[in-house]
């Protein structure tokens, strides 16, 4: 037969197939992709109100101090802003806002407009948006270069063109892109738009806390948001994560590798990368179409950071995740604070990335760690980037009366790098009075380089924080108790009393604590300052008290009254009848009140003291008094509880039943006992009512003993209480013993004569006929007290002569069993000869 071959064509056409449908997903086999729907928006938040002649937002000086930023640079960079439609007032916007904040205007050229080829729109949110953008990039980079490139509109493609044109723009370092939108699954073939060499994109993060495209290209910086807070003499004082930054996972695009040797673990790009002042809360001053506003958003942070990067070329994401490896608070202020649902944590986080920055060229900075603590505790002052074998001179800015004051001079630097370690100045600042905040004082460190005249101050001040108590006895702080607090009027102690105080941010070492006059003992305060005791009151009087906290440089006051104590002598346990219980203050008081069981209120002076008379196993009394300690107002006292008071006067009831009659004199008793009260608790018995049993707990059955001889019984049981009252019960019970039977004693008769009948020998032993018994009557039964004779095998009984009953015939002997044995053997062993001699025939 022969075979069939297949066509070679046929195998060609299904690997083609298979080839196909492996690299289609991949986008192999086509240089083009569909072109999605995709638009974009601006990230900032529109302005919180109307525009003003004047502004009224953050301005660029404070942002530079935020973030140890320098007031010029970045000549010889250029920095493309890509936004979409046309903005056509600008160029007058960003001059006006030059001139506000002494900044190079257009006169020389730092604001150049592309618009991309098309006929382009004008849009208000996009205009604003793109004033936020050149004027805060020119803030920061004062002398860079700024050529806008306006997108035809907001469509990806036209967006994408405008992005590769800005980056084929000769010279250009940055490219700063604050818009996106949601994330899509064809993003990933867009990425490449994001590559061209010598150039970084910056891109805002969002501002509704998801991550959103083109921040989630991993070819892009994405910046997230935070908030900046100043102090009221307009320095920096904190930054926390903004609540609406945008952060997360991305949805498509798989994790760089900068983000896994940083030690991010998400298999996906997380977004953000860095953070920068975004709330508008704390926003900007912008100028658009002539008017002022404030306005915030992830927006107001990419444009910056792209001028960060001119400033110093080295804002890329390899080297930002490389440096905040290597020595990552040199460059990095790590937020700690606030939420996008995600939270800010320390180091890398979904809000804020790796931080915001500290300095342009993440190289030379100052810092102080830890960045809060007590006067007097350890911290240390490191410096980077500054003259190697050279020298600082450091000094601190005292807060409460603005002078500076030395702490070195000439600190020899080996290396690049130094280390100080040295105690805060301590300032001796107490929390003010009553329960606020905890306050601080900001101390800025500053450091001197002998060899470029350069000053750098800590990126971060150093809060001193104020002392204060955060809890004594039963109250506790919602914020910190200050010097001198006033708590007579709620925190109410009683003599012995041991009572927690805590306290926060006094010198580090002992501490010692008086009341009054009278020292509680000492207590160690650890290296932040905080320390937690318990102290006793001692025996004292009734009023108001002081009790203070020294350390080494102050003395810490707050007062708190000691109470009249009310004395109850209640005694514990079960009472049988009424009684009385007596309140008893130790200092005198206006009066003192009680209720019985939630019951009316009534006072000792009218009603006396309270008497127990309603029985139960949980009777309370609310007790309190009223008192006026310091000549004003009634104060109606702590009120006390006692609980578990028991009254019973009720004896249990019960009954006990057996059966009336009885034979033997151990019988079952059926027990039943009640007490709504106190329960019962034992039981006992008695057959006379004078001894008794032992007791023994309550049981429903019990196995008693009649004593006596037969004749009715009384048998007694008393049931005892919890609280101890008994109840006797009694039944009657006749005990009538069963009596033993009597043997019939024989009467002695003549024996009777039998005559001997001489009887035929039967021809059979079938025919032998039955003896016939005679002398006695036949259905006489035998007495069961006389003994048969027992005789042996060879005795004979021969009748006497006068008996007239005939002999038995003898019997028929029994034929043993090994005779039938013997005879089955035989007959077995005949049948088995007969079987082998057929078999042999």
């Amino acid at each position: 037969m022969k075979k069939i071959r297949k066509p070679k064509f046929f195998l060609f056409a299904i690997c083609l197939f298979l080839t196909v449908a492996f690299l289609f997903p991949y986008g192999l086999i086509s240089a083009e992709q569909p072109e999605e729907d995709w638009v974009a928006y601006p990230m900032h938040i529109d302005p919180l109100s109307e525009g003003t002649s004047h502004p009224h937002g953050l301005e660029p000086d404070q942002i530079r101090t935020a973030y140890n930023l320098p007031s010029e640079g970045g000549a010889g960079t250029i920095i493309a802003i890509v936004d979409a439609y046309d903005t056509p007032n600008v160029l007058n916007d960003f001059n006006s806002f030059s001139h506000e904040y002494n900044l190079p205007d257009n006169n020389t050229g730092n604001l150049i407009v592309y618009k991309m080829p098309g006929t382009i729109e004008t849009d208000t949110g996009w205009g604003q948006e793109t004033c936020l953008d050149v004027e805060w990039a020119h803030a920061i980079a004062p002398n860079a270069t700024i050529i806008l490139v306006e997108a035809v509109d907001n469509q990806g493609h036209s967006l994408y063109d405008a992005v590769d044109f800005a980056s084929s723009i000769p010279d250009v370092v940055a490219v700063s892109m604050s818009w996106g939108g949601p994330e899509y699954d064809h993003e990933v073939y867009r990425d490449n738009h994001f590559i061209a060499p010598g150039v970084v994109f910056f891109a805002a993060s969002g501002d509704n806390k998801t991550a959103v495209y083109p921040a989630t290209s991993p070819n892009v910086v994405a910046v997230g948001g935070t908030k900046l807070t100043f102090n009221e003499d307009g320095t920096f004082a904190s930054e926390t994560g903004w609540s609406l930054s945008g952060g997360g996972p991305s949805l498509y695009e798989n994790s760089p590798d900068y983000q896994k040797e940083y030690g991010l673990t998400n298999p996906m790009r997380c977004v953000p990368d860095v953070s920068y002042n975004a709330d508008p809360n704390s926003g900007v001053s912008v100028c658009y179409n002539g008017s002022w506003y404030i306005i915030g958003g992830t927006s107001a942070g990419a444009p910056q950071w792209a001028a960060i990067h001119a400033l110093g070329l080295t804002s890329t994401n390899n080297n930002l995740y490389q440096k905040a490896k290597s020595a990552y608070s040199s460059y990095f202020r790590d937020i700690t604070s606030g939420s996008n649902d995600y939270d800010a944590t320390p180091g890398y986080d979904y809000v804020t990335g790796l931080g915001s920055p500290l300095a342009f060229k993440f190289g030379t900075s100052f810092e102080v760690s830890p960045t809060s603590g007590p006067g007097n505790g350890t911290i240390t002052l490191r410096g980077t980037g500054f003259t190697a074998q050279g020298s600082v001179n450091i000094s601190y800015l005292n807060p409460i009366n603005s002078t500076w004051k030395p702490i070195i001079n000439d600190l020899q630097t080996v290396t690049e790098n130094f280390i100080y370690t040295l105690t805060a100045p301590e300032l001796a600042q107490n929390n003010v009075e009553g329960d606020s905040s905890a306050l601080f004082d900001n101390i800025i460190f500053s450091a001197q380089d002998n060899n470029t005249s350069r000053s750098y101050n800590s990126t971060t001040p150093y809060m001193e924080m104020r002392r204060g108590l955060s809890q004594i006895g039963n109250a506790t702080a919602q914020g910190i108790f200050g010097n001198n607090t006033d708590l007579s009027t709620i925190l109410f102690v009683q003599n012995a009393d041991l009572i927690p105080v805590s306290g926060k941010w006094f010198n580090p070492g002992l501490v010692s604590l008086w009341w009054d006059t009278t020292s509680l003992g000492t207590t160690a305060a650890d290296e932040n300052g905080f320390f937690n005791t318990t102290i006793q009151v001692p025996q004292t009087t009734a009023g108001s008290h002081c009790l203070k906290v020294y350390d080494d440089t102050t003395v810490f006051s707050l007062n708190l009254t000691r109470l009249p104590t009310l004395i109850n002598d209640y005694v514990e346990g079960w009472h049988t009848s009424d009684f009385t219980i007596n309140l008893t203050p130790d200092y005198n008081v206006n009066e003192t009140f009680y209720r019985i069981n939630d019951g009316q209120i009534q006072n000792i002076t009218t009603n006396d003291q309270p008497t127990i008379t309603i029985e139960g196993k949980n009777i309370t009394i609310e007790y309190w008094s009223s008192w006026n300690p310091y000549g004003q107002e009634t104060l109606e006292l702590l009120h006390c509880t006692l609980s578990g008071i028991q009254l019973d006067k009720t004896a249990p009831t019960g009954s006990v039943t057996a059966d009336p009659t009885t034979e033997v004199p151990e019988i079952t008793l059926s027990l039943s006992a009640t007490d709504a009260t106190s329960g019962i608790f034992q039981m006992r018995f008695s057959n006379d009512n004078s001894t008794w049993s032992d007791w023994e707990p309550y049981t429903t059955s019990k196995t008693w003993n009649l004593q006596g001889a037969d004749g009715q019984k009384t048998v007694i049981v008393q049931f005892k209480d919890n609280a101890g009252l008994v109840s006797p019960n009694s039944c009657i019970v006749t005990l009538q013993s069963l009596q033993p039977m009597s043997s019939p004693t024989p009467t002695s008769t003549e024996t009777p004569s039998f005559t001997p009948t001489e009887t035929p020998l039967p021809t059979s032993p079938t025919q032998i006929p039955p003896p016939t018994q005679t002398g006695y009557p036949k259905s006489s039964p035998e007495p069961t007290n006389i003994l048969e004779p027992t005789l042996s095998p060879l005795q004979t009984i021969n009748p006497s002569p006068n008996d007239s009953q005939t002999s038995e015939p003898p019997a028929v002997p029994e034929i043993p069993t090994f005779i039938f044995i013997a005879i089955a053997l035989s007959i077995l062993t005949i049948a088995i000869i007969q079987v082998k001699k057929k078999i042999k025939n």
